[in-house]
């Protein structure tokens, strides 16, 4: 709520946007005690941080995600306020997104018994660092905004 409102209450003049801040502080602080804390009950097992393999696909997750998504949130933004797109232009334009994630999910279920996933990692890597290359010229089949 925080990102999404902050510009309209003018961020932290907002008396919403510091309690909303406070709240997100306090969560963190109580989330980093309770998991450093040795105890039975941890809410995280820190023993799965001792697995190479979790850490490398969290630490790549979190790398492939933050682009990905974040392009997902503003690319209609950019295609509505800077190129001028209508709406019902837009929606069409991030069509072939959805579509492509689609049948990559599929492809990949069907491929991951046959074919090693250090095979497969790459190549959705390769593929997705393509995909997110052309999204960032305006497709010619919509033509030019007026």
């Amino acid at each position: 709520m925080l990102r999404d409102r902050g510009e309209l209450k003018d961020w932290f003049e907002s008396a919403e946007i510091r309690v909303e801040a406070a709240v997100f502080g306090l969560a963190l602080y109580l989330f980093i005690v309770h998991t450093s804390i040795a105890s039975e009950r941890s809410f995280l097992n820190r023993d799965m941080l001792k697995d190479r393999n979790l850490v490398v696909g969290t630490l790549s997750m979190l790398l492939i995600g933050i682009p990905l998504y974040g392009s997902m949130a503003l690319l209609p933004t950019l295609l509505q306020g800077l190129l001028g797109y209508p709406v019902l232009t837009t929606g069409p334009v991030m069509v072939p997104r959805g579509i492509g994630s689609m049948i990559g999910m599929l492809l990949v279920t069907s491929l991951s018994g046959l074919i090693e996933g250090r095979l497969i990692i790459p190549a959705g890597l390769v593929l997705t660092i393509i995909a997110m290359w052309q999204m960032t010229v305006p497709p010619a089949i919509f033509g030019t905004p007026d």
